[in-house]
């Protein structure tokens, strides 16, 4: 069973802030550092040519036991933060505001109800935050680390503030510009829940059908999800044309395609042309120079084309795509490959 983590909602222009709070959290309270989830991190943030922001947020968000919001001046700047708070609040998460200078509690009031004295440089306010973290995360925390941690990150916050970047103005006419940028927030998330729900209603329908002709007039009605596999195809066919062949078929076995190269004639002299242009390796056998610009966008618009084909629900687009085409729709599926190049 996976360990609870925490979602810690954030500004990247407050990664030094962030940075402390984290090994605070893990060495005071005694958690792991890979329980807390903080998107700024390489590996931890959204994948690149990710088509669906909002469900991929969901996911990491409804994966946490509790969310803390770093809420900063430049956190109200964000649209991806006021997007967090919004996905947050619309799934029912526990959160946990924390208020940083120079704002003020009274100030946040126009967006978040904060009853509380839950002020970062508070140290009642820290000590009911670890004690969440605790509750919620079964943490065997020692209260004497704690204390030590706490009181080293206070007396380090002033200093770590000063040097944090700021908007060009902290007062409350950033804060109203903010609930307007929230709302708008809230209007995404709700279409995006509008586009879900129309999903559902897809596999309901497609479900009570029988008819091949029926299912076919059915999925029509839905072309995002073609539409949006129709342009990754494109953009990785075309990024797998731009290189050699020996240099996209390296770069099917590299990346988990079975077999081995057929290296023949035809084979070697397109090896000599990408080696010449330093797409592949030819030191200690043949591999694929992953830092030459060409191979680097094949990479991402494979990873991006790859990540799409994983969040496929069942029974969209495949069938159809499989019952055209005769051959599975998946990467490490070398007829596949072909279709792309």
């Amino acid at each position: 069973m996976s360990r609870p983590t925490i979602f810690l909602s954030h500004s990247s222009a407050d990664e030094k802030l962030v940075e402390e709070l984290s090994d605070l959290l893990a060495t005071g309270c005694g958690i792991r550092g890979d329980q807390i989830i903080i998107t700024t991190l390489p590996g931890q943030g959204i994948p690149a040519g990710n088509p669906n922001y909002i469900a991929w947020l969901q996911d990491r968000l409804a994966d946490s036991a509790l969310v803390i919001l770093l809420l900063s001046p430049n956190y109200f700047e964000s649209k991806f933060c006021l997007c967090e708070m919004g996905a947050a609040w619309g799934l029912k998460m526990p959160c946990f505001p924390l208020v940083v200078p120079p704002l003020k509690k009274s100030e946040v009031k126009a967006v978040m109800a904060v009853s509380q004295n839950l002020n970062i440089d508070d140290e009642s306010c820290l000590d009911e935050l670890r004690d969440q973290v605790r509750d919620l995360l079964k943490s065997e925390l020692k209260t004497a680390i704690w204390t030590v941690k706490r009181d080293a990150f206070l007396k380090k916050l002033p200093g770590i503030l000063k040097k944090l970047p700021q908007p060009d103005k902290v007062e409350r006419s950033i804060l109203e510009a903010a609930e307007a940028k929230y709302a708008a927030s809230l209007e995404e998330v709700a279409a995006k829940e509008k586009e879900i729900s129309d999903l559902n209603e897809q596999i309901a329908d497609l479900e009570k059908l029988k008819d091949r002709a029926q299912v076919t007039k059915v999925r029509a009605k839905y072309s995002s999800l073609a539409d949006q596999f129709e342009s990754l195809c494109e953009a990785a066919g075309k990024a797998l044309r731009n290189v050699e062949l020996a240099t996209s078929d390296l770069l099917f076995h590299e990346r988990g395609g079975p077999g081995k190269p057929v290296m023949d004639a035809d084979w070697y002299e397109s090896a000599n042309k990408a080696a010449a242009n330093q797409e592949i390796s030819t030191d200690d056998g043949y591999s694929v120079c992953t830092d030459h610009p060409r191979v680097r966008k094949a990479e991402a618009a494979l990873d991006s084309l790859g990540s799409f084909i994983d969040r496929l629900p069942d029974g969209q687009l495949q069938d159809d795509f499989e019952d055209e085409h005769e051959f599975p729709l998946n990467l490490s599926n070398k007829e596949f490959w072909n279709f792309l190049r």
